[in-house]
């Protein structure tokens, strides 16, 4: 009897918090990975913020941290795992 359950397919999605335009350009990019955003502002210091919204697997978490660090170090960024996804997201193994 199996007391594990493997899941290749494991989505995650990301929302990431940032002052810098270029993350999603990167995301774009380097991951080929959609992104959308919109405008938003910190309600603590009423800045200005992009929120982003990217939908990955669990295999590219690492790389979508290693970019948003390299772009915004700091980003605050959020992690949803195992929503259900429909509709134009690529599974990749």
């Amino acid at each position: 009897m199996a007391d594990r359950f493997h899941d290749q397919n494991i989505n995650v999605a990301a929302l990431i918090f940032t002052d810098v335009s270029t993350v999603q350009t990167e995301i774009l990019q380097k991951m080929g990975r959609g992104v959308t955003f919109w405008n938003g502002y910190g309600a603590y210091t009423n800045h200005p913020k992009k929120i982003l919204f990217c939908a990955v697997n669990k295999y590219e978490i690492g790389e979508l941290q290693e970019i948003i660090h390299e772009q915004d170090p700091n980003a605050f960024v959020t992690f949803f795992v195992g929503p259900l996804i429909h509709g134009g997201f690529e599974k990749r193994l």
